[in-house]
């Protein structure tokens, strides 16, 4: 299930992913982006993930890194329409704050998380056999072992999850 999702969000951000720049620099990194070598964004990229620094305390040591540095001050990606990026966070906001504007600030606002590693009702949906009208004590899960039933199993924890928000509403 996590692989088809990841597949499937690498998909719509390939598909999303745009570059953007100012029109009057164009031309200049048209002929830029087309003389970098692939090598060389690889050994800045891997630069940046080791030393966790950004692009203002790189300094080249040729021609092709500084080329890549002038394109990384230059060039911006921009993303939409992809869930979980922070484009997307920020588009949720901005449709929260226009609501906000048009039909004014909310009077009740409720973030629910029900804990699937102490419900009995998780343990029932992953097939276990115990009575949930008759629970006792010795019937309530342990929470490593609620645990490592909701890993091997995080579509039992989905289910619980909606049919908890469900009841809820």
């Amino acid at each position: 299930l996590f692989t088809a999702f990841n597949i499937a969000q690498r998909r719509t951000m390939l598909r999303s992913v745009h570059l953007q720049t100012l029109r009057s620099r164009f031309p200049g990194i048209a002929k830029d982006l087309s003389l970098v070598s692939a090598d060389a964004v690889k050994a800045v990229a891997t630069h940046f993930k080791h030393k966790n620094l950004g692009p203002a305390f790189f300094e080249p040591s040729d021609e092709d890194h500084a080329l890549v540095q002038k394109l990384l001050y230059q060039v911006n990606y921009v993303s939409r329409g992809v869930p979980g990026t922070n484009s997307a966070r920020l588009t949720m906001r901005n449709q929260i704050r226009g609501m906000i504007v048009s039909l004014g600030v909310p009077q009740l606002f409720i973030t629910l998380n029900p804990s699937d590693n102490r419900n009995p009702i998780v343990k029932f949906l992953s097939g276990a056999d115990i009575d949930i009208d008759n629970l006792l004590d010795i019937d309530v899960p342990d929470y490593w072992d609620q645990s490592c039933t909701v890993a091997r199993n995080p579509f039992v924890a989905a289910q619980f999850f909606n049919l908890y928000i469900k009841a809820f509403i």
